[in-house]
């Protein structure tokens, strides 16, 4: 997970995403802490290199395309995802779901 938003929200998520927090411990950053803000690519790359995870292999979503256009352009597969009905078809269509 990557967000524009600060420590706080980090600090919130437990309380925000009870049963989903725990897959995200230790994987959820904020652009801040590199000094950067989505959409700028190189966030992308930073995140990635901090999970060890190469662009072509990630799938980022994101519900404005101005962040789309920014991971694209850091290499990754990136897709705009307004709803869950929306993720499900960008998962199913990437064969994550």
């Amino acid at each position: 997970m990557l967000t524009n938003n600060g420590a706080l929200m980090q600090q919130a998520l437990p309380t925000l995403l009870p049963e989903l927090f725990p897959a995200l411990q230790a994987r959820v950053f904020c652009s801040a802490d590199f000094g950067l803000r989505k959409p700028a690519p190189a966030v992308f790359l930073r995140t990635l290199e901090a999970l060890g995870v190469a662009p072509s292999r990630t799938l980022f979503v994101d519900d404005l395309f101005a962040n789309v256009r920014g991971a694209r352009a850091a290499g990754l597969h990136a897709e705009t995802v307004r709803d869950g009905r929306g993720l499900g078809k960008v998962l199913k269509r990437y064969r994550i779901a």
